[in-house]
């Protein structure tokens, strides 16, 4: 018998590790989910009780919209935060169904956009079902570190205060060409550090969090608009020289685009190189431009 041909000889131990880790995040993520549904029971604590034992979390929850199409994306990160959140939303409707449409497996993370069906406390209506978006950050420990959300609404294209920019793209799959390429802009000013050029790719009125590298507090912050992903930005780019970034996955749809990426950097204040690694995604506006960038990022290590 001849000898066994190598092929993929990428190393068994990798594969083997990653395998337990991307498994270990969709245990979490989805033991939460279906905490979700039972939690029609009344029992919140049980649905807490698939989160992380340890605060600070990173939960959006439902967007806050205001008269002219702009809109806030309120973040929490402490348990109570997240208790009375939930108080709210289960005291309000019960989650009787999800289906994942896209499920994302990240070592650290699960991205998934979901078919999810409700049922009103109130009226006992049943929904008819709507999309949402889902990041679930998770650690090597039991428990969720977070849940980001965003559903999908009627008319992506209206939100935001912005006017449509001319010969805006209608077909499908030229508005996914679109996010693309506005995309690969904002991942280009990360690699160049360039504030500008960072800010230029979002609404004015864009909204969202991401996690606090600045003080390193684990939680998740709230950006919002021009001039507030600019005072983040520049303190972050003075903080840390950006020496690369590796685009690891994307997915672009016609009404969002999800990435996760690795970012190298040299620490000024000592010289150390470090890397993290951010999974985000970004929802378009009504001036083609991202009104909503929602991500979370994983502990800063030192290069090996």
């Amino acid at each position: 018998m001849a000898d066994t041909v190598r092929v993929i000889d990428t190393d068994p131990k990798l594969l083997s590790e990653s395998a337990a880790a991307a498994t270990h995040a969709a245990d979490q993520a989805w033991i939460h989910l279906h905490g979700e549904i039972k939690a029609a029971d009344g029992d919140l604590e049980a649905l807490l009780g698939t989160l992380r034992a340890e605060e600070p979390y990173g939960y959006t929850f439902q967007p806050e919209f205001q008269p002219d199409g702009s809109l806030r994306m309120p973040i929490v990160s402490t348990r109570a935060e997240v208790h009375e959140a939930y108080k709210r939303i289960r005291g309000a409707s019960d989650l009787l169904t999800v289906e994942p449409l896209i499920e994302i497996r990240g070592l650290w993370y699960v991205f998934n956009e979901t078919f999810a069906v409700g049922r009103n406390k109130e009226t006992g209506i049943v929904s008819s079902g709507h999309r949402v978006l889902g990041l679930f950050p998770v650690g090597a420990d039991d428990g969720i570190v977070g849940e980001l959300v965003w559903p999908r609404l009627p008319d992506m294209l209206a939100i935001g205060s912005g006017a449509p920019p001319p010969g805006a793209p209608t077909d499908p799959t030229e508005v996914r060409r679109a996010l693309l390429k506005l995309h690969d802009r904002f991942l280009y000013a990360w690699r160049a550090a360039d504030v500008d050029a960072l800010v230029t790719t979002m609404s004015p009125d864009v909204q969202g969090g991401a996690r606090d590298y600045l003080n390193d507090t684990g939680a998740p912050i709230e950006l919002c608009d021009h001039s507030g992903v600019r005072e983040h930005y520049t303190a972050l780019f003075e903080k840390f020289q950006i020496l690369s970034i590796e685009l690891l996955d994307r997915l672009t749809q016609d009404w969002y685009v999800f990435a996760e990426f690795r970012v190298h950097a040299r620490r000024r204040s000592d010289g150390a190189d470090v890397a993290f690694n951010l999974a985000e995604f970004y929802v378009p506006g009504r001036d083609g431009r991202i009104l909503v960038r929602i991500g979370y990022g994983s502990d800063i290590a030192p290069e090996a």
